[in-house]
């Protein structure tokens, strides 16, 4: 039934999909973990990294494949997205061409585990330190190399009270990074992945990062309504 089922157009839901990080990775195609969440959030999670938008976007939970979301996000003009019985319908009208895909969601909404990303979201994590992200961001193209085939992509990033210090496993390469802000700082040591670390701060739209840490289970990044959430290496 079109009517049970509420239409957003682009500038809302790309919007939307564009701040919703592609968490997912390739090696969860076809899995539960390569859909996205589209309910009273949008998210997307491949159980390491972890992205949300704090928007409704329909008010029946539904996951959606990649493939659908991507011609969503391609879409030059206006895309209205409805369903009608049991396939969902994006469809776009440019000048004199009309654009129309339709899907069926492949995988059970129930599957999704939203209990354990609401958890996630609300996990206390106190200390907060806003850094530059571009600084933080050429800190890290360099500290890649010296990062081994050995070291399975991790650094440790060691949290003071004023900066935090970036090194390499075996210490070979190590800097810091001043804060421009900070609240309830306090000294704390993780070990993570620095490649997710770089694809979460590329997708990361402000100039300033605002990080929580404090957690033994992971870091988070908040960009207005987007949260990511990135786990950590033991």
């Amino acid at each position: 039934d079109l009517h049970s089922f509420p239409t957003r157009r682009s500038s809302d839901l790309r919007l939307i999909i564009s701040n919703t990080i592609k968490a997912s990775l390739s090696t969860n195609a076809g899995s539960i973990y390569s859909a996205y969440f589209f309910g009273n959030v949008v998210a997307s999670t491949d159980r390491a990294m972890l992205s949300v938008y704090n928007k409704q976007v329909l008010d029946n939970p539904t996951l959606f494949n990649r493939a659908f979301v991507d011609l969503i996000c391609v879409s030059p003009s206006a895309v209205e997205l409805s369903k009608v019985d049991d396939v969902f319908v994006a469809y776009s009208e440019l000048n004199d061409f009309v654009i129309k895909v339709c899907t069926k969601s492949p995988f059970d909404v129930n599957e999704f585990n939203m209990n354990g990303v609401n958890g996630m979201l609300s996990m206390e994590i106190n200390s907060f330190c806003r850094i530059r992200k571009a600084e933080l961001l050429n800190l890290l193209d360099r500290m890649n190399l010296f990062v081994s085939k050995f070291d399975d992509g991790a650094i440790n990033m060691k949290f003071g009270t004023s900066s935090v210090e970036v090194s390499s496993m075996s210490s070979n390469g190590v800097e810091e990074i001043d804060y421009a802000e900070s609240k309830d700082a306090v000294e704390f040591t993780i070990k993570i992945d620095i490649n997710r670390l770089i694809a979460q701060l590329k997708a990361y739209s402000s100039d300033m990062v605002d990080l929580y840490y404090g957690s033994d289970k992971c870091i988070r990044l908040v960009d207005g309504e987007v949260t990511q959430m990135i786990a950590l290496m033991r």
